[in-house]
């Protein structure tokens, strides 16, 4: 999934996190049982076309809620993994990595 599609649901101090597709009036809310979101929510991320700024934005989100929320790191690190910007951008040497066989994390 994509990270301008992907809505992230969260509560902070909990290891409650999930990322899933932006919620339309069609679709069930899947994120109510959390109390923050973020991610595709902002429509600045939907529109934002710079891909170097969209991955910035997505490692500044995964910051924010892992030390500013104290969403347990593990469990935001397994969420994070249905991005597929997350995969490719992390070290490749971390479990669920997609390095593609470039070492630079994807740069």
């Amino acid at each position: 999934m994509k990270y301008q599609d992907a809505l992230v649901a969260w509560t902070p101090r909990t290891d409650k996190i999930d990322v899933g597709p932006l919620i339309s009036e069609d679709a069930r809310d899947w994120s109510r049982p959390y109390s923050h979101t973020g991610g595709a929510a902002y429509v600045a991320l939907r529109e934002c076309k710079n891909e170097f700024q969209r991955d910035m934005m997505m490692f500044i989100e995964f910051h924010s809620i892992v030390v500013r929320d104290r969403v347990d790191i593990d469990a935001a690190h397994k969420a994070f993994l249905k991005i597929d910007e997350y995969r490719r951008r992390i070290a490749p040497d971390i479990k669920g990595a997609d390095h593609d066989g470039d070492y630079m994390g994807g740069w």
